[in-house]
């Protein structure tokens, strides 16, 4: 079974730091608290100790355009 604690996702938005996701319920991770973005890249870091190979066979990202004055 995954549990929180076998993987730890990144973001970084528009070339700045990388940030740790907190995970939730069902995996997700909300990017509200990243702001505006034009660009965004994740990182997926597999816990060392876990005993068994994880495959990832797919994401979902969805996001919404922000209004502009």
């Amino acid at each position: 079974m995954i549990t929180d604690a076998t993987l730890k996702v990144y973001a970084k938005v528009d070339n700045g730091d990388w940030q740790e996701l907190e995970s939730h319920a069902g995996h997700r991770y909300p990017l509200d608290f990243l702001g505006k973005f034009k660009k965004i890249k994740f990182r997926i870091r597999h816990n060392e100790t876990a005993t068994k190979q994880l495959k990832i066979i797919g994401w979902d990202i969805k996001t919404f355009p922000c209004k502009t004055r």
